[in-house]
């Protein structure tokens, strides 16, 4: 549960007196149990008095539903739209059979300018849920944000790391084959010459393997039929099984023939065993250390984003790096269709920043973008100074936003999504990161094809009074 029900600012109950003044206001309404009488993002919702049973409060965003808090009989719930007239950010259901006194929103505007005990309950209660409400959903917010970049995350580690444990299992074989070919090899003492020409070979491969040169999948397919016709031509046994190997390495029928014509027909099916065993324990060692590498690239990506190791201060950084580490940690959505084209000045100064909340920032804006693409079009990161700013636009050519609601979006809980797909507050937290803690700035252009983000940010760092209009 959210919140605890015992707390009497933030859940205060009306006395029988108090409820006796409230009667005339309203109208007694018998809810049957289950029954949801007052439901999230619910516009023009009444005000709701308990005077029998248990409510049940609930909020769903992020495809959960969040118990916030039961009310009991003498509370309260539905006073938020007297103030914000923001669609209801809640849903209210019956625990058994419960009886509520309904007022409507004007009677209860009335009753409180009239009634002077009414107001001093109400008013207190509705200051300490929204400051209470907003809180903890913002924190929601981040939470659910964080768990669904997690996921992405964990996916992505683990494609590479499964590639190490399979290379790793498959190098112990392929080791052993090598091995065991090279004593065959070996039985019979080599001379100078055909000892240059397999170390030669070897290097060669091994260099062609490392320009990581593309093939056409025709080609490859061509090149491994020709390596293969080859082999069996040479009484080579497993020739399907050593062509892929050697055409990745580079080996072609014209240096087979070299090959052959050093080593003799009896050498022959050993020195191409050993040579593609030699090359296929190499290629694994090299995907070893690629996963590897990713991993690393991954966890320092998740470091420099969140600065887990750097206590939360000003900081002068670079934003290129910071974008770049948030387009790695989202890649899991970005690539099954969505094309990142960067901007970058090259010229743009560090700016001074709170590096962790500014990648917020960026994560909220460019997956809004995706979302609004659907996850398959054009994702445009440019930077630029401007004057002593230094500005991030953010742009896709998504559908767009409606122009009727473009000056709602910044409101905490509005939310274009469906009822808990959502909380409404990614926009919000947006705009309290880069206005109230940098004392930038941030605007949005948007029609039907293309929707731009503009976010400025001071160079030499915000005021001094924004990092503490935060937290007032």
């Amino acid at each position: 549960m959210l919140h605890d029900p015992e707390e009497r600012r933030l859940f205060p109950r009306f006395t029988a007196e108090q409820l006796e003044l409230l009667s005339p206001y309203g109208a007694r309404e018998k809810v049957p149990a289950g029954e949801v009488f007052l439901k999230q993002g619910t516009e023009d919702y009444d005000f709701f008095v308990v005077l029998a049973g248990d409510v049940r409060i609930t909020r769903s965003a992020g495809g959960e539903e969040l118990l916030l808090t039961v009310h009991h009989p003498g509370e309260f719930v539905g006073e938020m739209s007297m103030l914000s007239g923001l669609p209801s950010i809640a849903s209210a259901a019956a625990v058994g059979e419960v009886e509520v006194l309904r007022i409507p929103v004007p009677r209860l505007r009335e009753l409180i300018v009239t009634t002077a005990p009414v107001a001093q309950l109400i008013l207190p209660a509705l200051a300490g849920r929204t400051q209470e409400v907003n809180a903890q959903a913002q924190q929601q917010e981040k939470l659910a944000a964080l768990g669904r970049m997690a996921a992405g995350l964990a996916h992505e580690l683990n494609n590479p790391a499964a590639a190490v444990r399979r290379a790793a299992a498959q190098l112990d074989e392929t080791v052993a084959a090598a091995q065991c070919s090279a004593l065959r090899l070996h039985a019979h003492p080599l001379e100078p010459r055909q000892q240059e020409l397999l170390d030669r070979l070897y290097n060669e491969s091994r260099a062609f393997c490392s320009a990581s040169i593309p093939m056409e999948p025709l080609e490859r397919s061509g090149r491994e039929d020709a390596v293969a016709d080859w082999l069996d031509d040479h009484g080579v046994a497993e020739s399907w099984n050593l062509a892929a190997t050697l055409v990745a390495g580079g080996i072609a029928p014209a240096r087979l023939d070299e090959l052959a014509g050093a080593m003799g027909a009896d050498r022959l099916g050993d020195t191409v065993s050993w040579l593609a065993a030699t090359l296929a324990s190499a290629a694994l060692l090299r995907e070893v250390v690629q996963s590897s590498d990713r991993i690393s690239f991954l966890v320092q990506s998740i470091k420099q984003y969140s600065h887990m190791d750097q206590a939360p201060e000003l900081k002068e950084t670079d934003l290129h790096a910071g974008l770049e580490s948030t387009l790695t940690l989202l890649h899991h959505k970005l690539k099954h269709g969505v094309e990142v084209t960067r901007e970058y000045d090259a010229a743009l100064p560090r700016v001074c920043v709170y590096p962790g909340e500014l990648n917020q920032v960026w994560t909220n804006l460019i997956d809004n973008a995706v979302d609004a693409m659907r996850g398959k079009g054009r994702l445009r990161i440019r930077t630029s100074r401007q004057g002593a700013d230094a500005q991030v636009e953010i742009a896709d050519d998504g559908p767009g936003i409606p122009a009727d609601i473009q000056a709602r979006i910044w409101e905490p809980f509005f939310t274009t999504k469906g009822v808990g797909e959502g909380s409404g507050l990614g926009l919000d937290i947006v705009r309290r990161i880069v206005q109230r803690r940098h004392g930038g700035s941030i605007r949005v252009d948007s029609r039907p094809g293309e929707t731009r983000f503009r976010v400025s940010l001071p160079l030499a760092g915000p005021p001094k009074e924004a990092a503490g209009t935060e937290d007032a």
